[in-house]
């Protein structure tokens, strides 16, 4: 790569490698070996780290504003998803039915992890950067720059809980 690489790295069950690169694009490298499996150009740098389903899906999102769900095997796009703003954080993946992501724009989405369409997005007041986390009975947990941290309900976006941190 000709970029930082400030994401963290996943690897598969056949040991591959796969992390994204300030150069803009998201790499797969046989974990044996090191060498290049595929590479696949996005619009901005990649800091996000990618996410595996089991499935052979990797989930990742980019300064151009994407999320991006690509075959593990081929590199080949599945779907984009298209933010307000550039997606740093990480994907979490609930059950291997829904990603759940932060954007630059403010917004926690929900995502059907096959098809990319929405589910919900609750707006924060400031850009999340941070990589949500599931927990307990399907809440999703995300700290945003506007320095709360807020639980949601995974299914339905509503707001479980949200505190102050100074």
């Amino acid at each position: 790569t000709h970029g930082a690489i400030s994401s963290s790295a996943a690897i598969d069950n056949n040991s591959v490698v796969y992390f994204g690169s300030e150069d803009s694009f998201i790499y797969a490298l046989n974990g044996s070996k090191g060498g290049l499996v595929w590479k696949y150009e996005t619009g901005g740098k990649v800091r996000s780290s990618p996410a595996l389903s089991n499935l052979g899906i990797l989930y990742v999102g980019s300064d151009d504003k994407n999320v991006y769900a690509l075959d593990t095997a081929t590199g080949t796009k599945l779907w984009k998803f298209t933010t307000g703003g550039k997606v740093s954080s990480s994907v979490a993946l609930a059950e291997g039915l829904t990603i759940y992501f932060g954007s630059d724009d403010g917004y926690i989405y929900s995502l059907d992890a096959d098809t990319g369409e929405k589910i919900w997005a609750y707006k924060t007041s400031g850009r999340i950067s941070s990589s949500p986390v599931v927990g307990h009975n399907n809440s999703i947990i995300v700290g945003s720059e506007d320095s709360h941290l807020y639980c949601l309900n995974g299914r339905t976006g509503k707001l479980k809980w949200r505190t102050f941190l100074n």
